[in-house]
């Protein structure tokens, strides 16, 4: 982020995350079952904060995808306990233990644009993806993620990928839905907030570009924020909500 803002970009997209936590970890010697206390992930959202505080001071407009757990952010410690359940679940990481708050980096850090995911794409029914992140409070904007369908239950079924988003994919890896589609590599259909975010960042780059070309400035990132979510399609209940936030992006609300 920091390079990326010394190199003067508008946007920063993120579409990435993990989770960190406020409080102890702890680490159980399988050998002996002794408790040894371990350090906590404050250091590391510091540094978030600071990168993220150094982009938009900057100028830069950063946009976070919410993350593919399924989990309400809106509970840190509901989300400890969430993230105590996935190192249990792994026998490398087993014997550790977290107590204290849980939260989902870059996407609960302040002035980042939180994205939420849709499943299904533009023009189908508005519905979080099954996997989406959401929170009272945590999340700004949704758009299409893409999921495997309203009726998935666990089990793929054929032509399910028409739920998912067609993205560009690295050429040397295996596409067979893509090349059955396009007859080469290059194209594969995706999904997750790390397909919805980039989606934001484009109508903010394109809503900056309108901007700068018929004042000569550049809008600030909260400029940015509030006229996407102005502009997006109210979702869900009226107003805010914690699936939503402010409405499915619109590029055409954003820039006409």
């Amino acid at each position: 982020m920091i390079s990326a803002a010394d190199d003067g970009v508008d946007v920063i997209n993120m579409s990435l995350g993990g989770t960190r936590v406020v409080g102890q970890w702890y680490y159980t010697d399988p050998a002996t079952g002794e408790k040894i206390r371990l350090g906590n992930d404050a250091a590391d959202m510091v540094a978030y904060n600071r990168a993220i505080r150094y982009a938009t001071n900057k100028n830069v407009t950063v946009v976070a995808s919410a993350g593919n757990d399924g989990q309400d952010l809106s509970n840190p410690a509901k989300l400890a306990d969430w993230y105590n359940d996935v190192l249990d679940a792994n026998p490398a990481t087993a014997a550790y233990e977290v107590q204290g708050a849980g939260f989902k980096v870059p996407a609960q850090i302040p002035g980042v644009i939180t994205v939420s995911a849709l499943g299904g794409g533009f023009g189908t029914e508005d519905r979080l993806a099954f996997y989406s992140n959401y929170g009272n409070g945590n999340i700004n904007l949704s758009a299409p993620g893409g999921d495997l369908g309203p009726d998935y239950n666990g089990t793929r079924v054929p032509g399910d990928y028409k739920w998912l988003v067609l993205s560009a994919f690295p050429t040397y890896l295996n596409s067979p839905t893509g090349v059955a589609q396009f007859g080469e590599q290059g194209y594969g259909w995706k999904g997750g907030t790390s397909m919805a975010s980039p989606q934001v960042a484009g109508v903010a780059a394109a809503y900056i570009s309108k901007v700068y070309e018929e004042t000569g400035k550049k809008p600030s990132p909260s400029q940015v924020q509030t006229k996407l979510q102005q502009a997006a399609d109210d979702a869900g209940k009226k107003g805010y909500d914690p699936i939503f936030g402010n409405g499915v992006v619109n590029a055409y609300n954003a820039v006409k």
